[in-house]
């Protein structure tokens, strides 16, 4: 038995193809475990661990923190980018190392009523909510509808916090970064991804200083 934690996080993840069906599971694992590998690289306080559901053709990642589900799915979902990654995540509040398998059976279970045409998310808490699991699909397919240049200045003021640094690094004005922005629908999902995280936080019994560890 493991130390106890704060929650269990288990987020699941299943790739399709561009035309809708699902990918050959050994190709599909092949590009999940990159994208799981890129996202651990620039986020090792997060990801904890990730393992292959057999026969599933499904990744199961770890988090340490509830509040960094949404961007572990945008992260993974940018990643495999043309393909469509489908997801289901699973909390367990106040979890032990043993629990923290029940979840992450839970998330695997979960991707059963995921489909290429349907959900891209999927949110299993103590009590359901599927407001949010529609918040996080809303999130995913806004930056999936994107055009590159949006989502890469979208990404950059992400990063810095700062539309006149973003202008600098690509060598264009503050108007043309924030007409970008606008573009993109950056403001209204922003607040969107903001209130995602805040309701993934509840969920896992979060506190503010447990979300900045």
């Amino acid at each position: 038995m493991g130390t106890a934690s704060l929650s269990a996080v288990a987020l699941a993840a299943r790739l399709h193809s561009t035309d809708g069906g699902r990918r050959d599971d050994d190709d599909a694992l092949r590009l999940l475990v990159g994208a799981t590998q890129a996202f651990g690289a620039a986020h090792p306080d997060t990801l904890l661990a990730s393992s292959h559901a057999p026969g599933d053709g499904a990744l199961v990642l770890r988090l340490r923190r509830g509040s960094a589900l949404p961007d572990a799915m945008l992260a993974l979902a940018a990643s495999l980018r043309p393909h469509r990654p489908t997801f289901c995540a699973a909390i367990v509040r106040h979890a032990t190392d043993a629990r923290q398998g029940v979840a992450a059976e839970r998330a695997v279970l979960g991707l059963a009523r995921t489909d290429a045409r349907g959900p891209r998310a999927i949110m299993l808490v103590p009590d359901e909510d599927d407001v949010l699991s529609s918040l996080l699909d809303l999130i995913l397919e806004a930056h999936d509808g994107m055009t590159d240049r949006q989502r890469q200045v979208v990404a950059l003021v992400r990063g810095s916090g700062s539309q006149q640094a973003v202008a600098r690094h690509l060598n264009v004005s503050r108007q043309a970064v924030n007409q970008s922005l606008a573009a993109a629908g950056w403001p209204h999902i922003s607040r969107a991804e903001s209130a995602a995280r805040a309701s993934v936080a509840l969920a896992a019994g979060e506190t503010p200083e447990d979300r900045e560890r």
